[in-house]
């Protein structure tokens, strides 16, 4: 591949080998989905969107999964190498793989709430100095420093001069290379990049930073994040998204009359490919639109031999795995049912109960009413059953 980089390009570096063990999740930490995304998904896609950063270079553990599996990880200026045990390791691994640039700005794989004008600031700031600088905030907690060995204080610090280390870190190449090599060698315990150049004896600068650019640590964290990236207006409008679905039927044919899974006794039922459950239609068609998966005839086509007589509620539960995949999850349902006969108040309850077992939510998320057309039209002539569907999808974050 050709090499289009100069010498003063920006490289970037995310050191991604982690498995995260603080956050107790069956996956990386940086996999976990918050706004929609996977969280090393919203970090890539800050550091992409600046025009100075030439290319990317992801340290990933060597067993890592899930990263190819990401977007972002086929776009040309995105490369990935095999990390270390430790962070000091997977960040020497991708300096050794970088071009040969001036610059290399190293941005932790679990802190996506970065913004771009703080990206903007370090670059603009730091590409002038000769030894770097680093994201950080000065400290605004009482310090206090514990007993060795035990919970109790010892002494509160002074935090006149005491700031919080953060990423973007930025820093000659070369410079850094050096550094973190003399510090591994030497057995010294590297924490951040700035403390491989502490230990040769440089004094990077700190550069005031937000202090929404948190770093996802523990559970408690991804709720915070997820608060911080919805309310950055560069987000896809893909985080709440409202569903709609509608269906009638007409009364006929020799199946009993079915709703939301319940059996109305002395009713006659409805004509259809399936089992005629004209709500749960309206209702798996709400959860269809909602997660932008087409529709209900496109998904269970009525010319399929497979779905005739089919129970709608197996065609709910489909859709709501289908939904789970896109790691949507239910927020609330509305349902009305639009009918002149028969009288639909005594089977509500039950219809509530069933809704919320194959939607696994609680039974308050899910509203059912019904109502006449007042002898109107089709339905008030009896000629049939109608049904609305309204519910509120949220992107959720899954440990």
């Amino acid at each position: 591949m050709e090499n289009n980089t100069s010498l003063m390009d920006v490289v970037a570096v995310v050191p991604a080998a982690g498995v995260g063990s603080r956050m107790q999740s069956k996956r990386p930490k940086q996999y976990l989905v918050v706004a929609g995304k996977t969280i090393l998904e919203h970090t890539l896609n800050v550091l992409l969107k600046n025009i100075e950063i030439k290319k990317i270079i992801v340290a990933l553990h060597p067993e890592d999964v899930y990263f190819n599996h990401l977007s972002v990880a086929h776009n040309l200026r995105v490369t990935t190498v095999t990390g270390g045990q430790w962070r000091a390791n997977s960040v020497l691994a991708a300096l050794q793989a970088a071009p040969p640039v001036q610059w290399v700005l190293i941005h932790d794989a679990a802190r996506p709430c970065l913004r771009s004008e703080d990206l903007e600031r370090i670059l603009s700031l730091t590409l002038s100095s000769k030894i770097g600088g680093i994201l950080a905030i000065p400290v605004r907690d009482t310090i206090k420093q514990a007993t060795d060995g035990s919970n109790q204080i010892y002494a509160s610090i002074q935090r006149n001069s005491l700031w919080h280390a953060l990423t973007p870190q930025l820093f000659p190449l070369k410079l850094l290379l050096n550094c973190l090599k003399r510090a591994i060698n030497l057995g010294k315990n590297i924490t951040d990049e700035a403390s491989a150049l502490e230990f040769c004896g440089y004094q990077p600068e700190l550069i005031k930073g937000r202090s929404d650019n948190l770093k996802v640590t523990y559970p408690e964290d991804l709720e915070l994040a997820e608060s911080y990236l919805s309310t950055n207006v560069n987000l896809p409008g893909n985080i709440m998204r409202i569903g709609h679905g509608f269906d009638i039927h007409a009364f006929g044919g020799i199946r009993p009359l079915i709703l939301c899974g319940v059996l109305i006794p002395n009713s006659q039922g409805l004509l259809a490919h399936s089992d005629g459950d004209v709500a749960l239609h309206a209702l798996t068609d709400a959860l269809i639109g909602a997660a932008a998966l087409g529709d209900i005839g496109t998904l269970f086509s009525d010319s399929n031999p497979l779905y005739t007589g089919i129970d709608s509620r197996f065609l709910l539960r489909e859709v709501f795995l289908r939904i789970t995949e896109k790691n949507y999850q239910i927020e609330n349902i509305d349902i009305t049912i639009i009918a002149q006969i028969p009288k639909i108040m005594p089977y509500i309850t039950q219809m509530r109960i069933n809704i919320s077992k194959d939607l696994c939510i609680n039974r308050d998320s899910v509203n059912i009413k019904a109502t006449t057309t007042e002898k109107l039209g089709c339905i008030g002539r009896k000629e049939g059953i109608a049904c609305e569907a309204v519910l509120l999808l949220k992107k959720s974050y899954t440990i």
